[in-house]
């Protein structure tokens, strides 16, 4: 694009790395305005040098710097007799008049709308090709190699695990799902457990389901009548053990994540309640700000419905292709769409969908049990929580409690059972210790309020 006599070119620095969440740009001038000399050789150079800065700057500097960077040369046009081609006979009286500045601030604008959508291009290019190498990864799981295409050597006991659950399963309906996700956000799994499994959950969630209910009514107002999630769940009973162990599920998400994955937000119970409000729009990986969209997947959510879903009951809202989106796109209203499903089968969406729980308008709960997941490396080298007695991290600091995790994060990263992390670790020792979870959720708090 010409801006105004100076050539820019917009694309990655060969001196970057295409995954920089500073996404560089480089900006090259070309000062070529109508015969304007270029000046003498000190002058070309500190133009390369500047051209250099530009290159380490965000995009928004560097066009900021073009922009400015364009007055000198209009300045030099200003003092001559001649008239610039490109500024279509707008030097009057050595000033722009108010229609060149406009003029200038619209290319500008074009320019930040085609180098956002090279961005986003590169970004989905990105994203592709690591879908590739997952896809590929599956069917060499399959055919019980490595990525490589070599036998997996006896001591390689995680993808050993991961060859067995690949082989487990029906390789091609866990590619199909996962390629489903890949291309709009989402997909339903049908019949992921079977009508006898769905009523052993109803049974063994019920209490948590009238916690839910419990909860939904004592904070009715503060909530703005959202559904009551009961978090922890593993904590507090055994009954979905074999349900979120199933290889189909794990397969999926597998396929979705890579073979390297672990419990983000964990089991959580709800039902919304007749009278709920839908939640808000949001992404489940949005609190990873500073990886910007699009992006590969982060994180995996499961819906495994226990009653049919349907928009009347508050199915899940979402909007497909979101994401494919970058930060700034927002849905139309026309775009949301809401999980139907029967009882028994998952709803599974990769984190960075914009989805959010419906409203519930129905007589009747929509009883659900989710799991969360995210990629294995997005959490410490060491596991402190395990090596680091718990009295022991009662006894230090503040500061290096802080160090070990044992509070919320910038983005509310990092607590446990909806409560600050070492307020939570004081309650459960004061209780006893281990074993004694179950008692500490909002929910028995609520009971005993």
């Amino acid at each position: 694009m010409t801006l105004a006599g100076v050539d820019v070119v917009a694309g990655p620095h060969p001196g970057t790395n295409d995954t920089d969440t500073n996404h560089l740009r480089l900006f090259r001038q070309d000062f070529s305005l109508g015969s304007v000399d270029r000046g003498s050789s000190k002058e070309q150079s500190m133009c390369m040098d500047q051209a250099f800065i530009r290159a380490s700057c965000p995009k928004w500097l560097s066009t900021l710097i073009a922009f400015v960077q364009m007055f000198p040369a209009l300045r030099q046009l200003a003092s001559t007799d001649r008239v610039p081609t490109l500024m279509t006979d707008r030097v009057v009286s050595k000033e722009l008049v108010t229609e060149d500045i406009e003029s200038l601030q619209k290319e500008i604008a074009a320019l930040r709308a085609e180098m956002r959508e090279s961005e986003l291009e590169r970004r989905l290019a990105a994203r592709d090709e690591e879908f590739k190498r997952r896809i590929h990864s599956l069917r060499m799981a399959s055919e019980g190699k490595t990525d490589d295409g070599e036998e997996v050597h006896e001591k390689d006991v995680a993808r050993a695990r991961y060859v067995a659950l690949i082989q487990s399963v029906d390789l091609e309906a866990v590619i199909g799902f996962v390629t489903t996700v890949h291309e709009q956000g989402y997909c339903v799994v049908p019949d992921l457990i079977d009508p006898e499994m769905v009523t052993t959950l109803r049974d063994g969630l019920q209490p948590f389901f009238k916690d839910s209910a419990a909860l939904f009514d004592a904070y009715r107002e503060q909530s703005n009548s959202q559904t009551m999630h009961i978090q922890n769940v593993l904590a507090k009973t055994d009954v979905i053990d074999d349900v979120v162990s199933l290889p189909l599920l794990r397969a999926v998400v597998a396929g979705v994540l890579g073979p390297d994955f672990i419990f983000n937000a964990g089991v959580v119970a709800m039902a919304p309640d007749p009278g709920c409000n839908p939640q808000g729009l949001h992404r489940d990986d949005g609190f990873f700000t500073l990886i910007p969209m699009p992006h590969l997947p982060l994180i995996v959510t499961g819906a495994i419905a226990l009653d049919d879903f349907n928009q009347g009951n508050g199915g899940t809202q979402h909007v497909p292709g979101s994401i494919n989106w970058d930060e700034q796109r927002q849905p139309e209203p026309s775009e949301v769409r809401y999980a139907e499903m029967k009882a028994g089968s998952v709803f599974l969406w990769d984190g960075a969908t914009l989805h959010g729980g419906g409203g519930n308008i129905s007589g009747e709960p929509r009883r659900t049990l989710t799991v969360n997941y995210a990629r294995g490396w997005l959490r410490t080298q060491f596991n402190q929580y395990l090596s680091v007695p718990r009295e022991r991290v009662l006894s230090m600091t503040e500061a290096l409690q802080e160090d070990l995790g044992y509070r919320h994060s910038g983005t509310g990263l990092g607590g446990c059972d909806t409560q600050d992390p070492l307020a939570y670790l004081t309650r459960l020792q004061e209780a006893g210790g281990d074993g004694q979870q179950a008692s500490l959720g909002r929910e028995r708090r609520a009971k005993s309020s």
